[in-house]
């Protein structure tokens, strides 16, 4: 594929990506994101997402493939136009399509005939066709024969430092064939491997299937967790004898709940869009209520470990971001878990080296006496030793201290 004006809307942990990706590919990139943080950050050659580096974006935006606003004017020269917005639940966790409304409202009246929408914004079987395309006609002063619509949902794993777009494959699906063959081409030109499927809503539920598997064997092992806890045996011995078996077992382990902007989020859009279409999905429905328990399962066992009253007690609360590595809070179980803390009449603190603000309650110094430290991610480099020294009671939900014979596993 020759050099294509590409727009992308929404520059978070997946738009910004695409779009150094994109640019490296030799295409010329427009980038709009509402957010004028963001935008001010990218003028200034300032990245605010882990993977992308300062100096990356500084080369790309030299080179004159990269610019960014927030109008959505510049949609108007792009060629493909491709959506990153976020789709959250609302409250009563059900699919929020309201950002991807807008984002479409906005670029529909700029699109020229010939353009190529593809949605990488994750979304339940059916969006591209009943959701995106109606919703863009009516909006825009063009026939339905002259957009074309495409759909290649986000497989960004913020912090992963072996996959990336080069290497990830990207899974396409289209309205029309010849939608297919440009969306197809494009993708080609920043991933090795790109599949095509039949219809859009293999794509859109290929995604969906991928995220309720973690989150339907995170569960699993979430609550066989509970199960080796009550039956007094150590859980990670028991999966790492289980993962001896080179065939038909896949390793997964215990932790204080799924975050992130995939696992938390995709099981519900299917199992939403399953019961509208006549299905009730009571397995996957279950996975979901076994994972967004977990944070209170964390300090219903932390306060079974601790001997003190937890009414104004201090207690830390270690790792905020919901993995390692990365600053993202979204759907973080740690956050839950502080909640919850404070709920229970605690005066909570919270650590983690990257995040940079998260609560009125203060950032905690890894000096100070706690009566209890409820740890949440890995790798944090914690002075475990010193408190143990003074007593401090210590629930791990990661398993890394688990030779400490003081420390409670959870």
């Amino acid at each position: 594929m020759s050099q294509q004006n590409i727009g992308i809307v929404g520059l978070g942990y997946v738009g910004l990506p695409l779009a150094v990706a994109s640019s490296k590919a030799g295409h010329r990139v427009y980038g709009v994101d509402t957010d004028k943080s963001k935008i001010q950050a990218l003028e200034k050659g300032q990245s605010y997402i882990e993977d992308i580096s300062s100096e990356t974006l500084l080369s790309i935006t030299k080179s004159g493939l990269f610019s960014s606003g927030t109008s959505f004017l510049g949609i108007s020269s792009c060629s493909i136009v491709i959506i990153c917005v976020p789709t959250p639940l609302d409250s009563h966790n059900e699919p929020d399509l309201s950002l991807l409304a807008s984002a479409l409202k906005n670029i529909a009246p700029n699109l020229r005939a010939g353009t190529l929408v593809i949605s990488e914004s994750t979304s339940y079987p059916g969006t591209l066709r009943n959701f995106i395309k109606p919703l863009v006609l009516s909006e825009s002063n063009l026939g339905e024969n002259e957009i074309l619509f495409a759909v290649a949902p986000e497989r960004v794993d913020p912090g992963n430092k072996s996959f990336n777009h080069q290497n990830t494959p990207r899974v396409v699906g289209a309205l029309n064939e010849q939608a297919l063959i440009l969306a197809s081409a494009f993708y080609k030109t920043i991933t090795s491997q790109v599949v095509n499927v039949s219809q859009p809503e293999v794509a859109e539920a290929a995604k969906m299937l991928e995220n309720t598997f973690r989150q339907v064997n995170i569960a699993l092992i979430n609550e066989f967790s509970k199960i080796a806890n009550t039956m007094k045996f150590d859980v990670h011995e028991t999966i790492e004898a289980a993962s001896t078996k080179p065939y038909g077992f896949m390793k997964f382990t215990p932790g204080p709940g799924v975050g992130g902007h995939c696992i938390p989020v995709d099981p519900y859009y299917l199992t939403w869009s399953s019961r509208e279409s006549g299905f009730i999905p009571e397995f996957i429905e279950k996975a979901n209520e076994v994972n967004r328990a977990m944070p209170e399962y964390v300090v219903d066992r932390f306060k079974k470990i601790t001997s003190e009253k937890m009414h104004d007690s201090k207690v830390l609360v270690a790792g905020m971001a919901y993995k390692p590595g990365i600053a993202d809070l979204r759907e973080s179980p740690a956050i839950h878990i502080f909640e919850k803390l404070k709920d229970e009449g605690c005066s909570p603190e919270w650590y983690d080296p990257i995040v940079e603000n998260f609560s009125e309650f203060p950032r905690g110094s890894l000096e100070s006496n706690f009566s209890g430290v409820i740890i949440t991610l890995p790798g944090l480099n914690l002075p475990i030793q010193e408190w143990l020294k003074t007593g401090t009671k210590i629930l791990d939900c990661t398993g890394q201290y688990r030779n400490f014979k003081e420390i409670e596993q959870l």
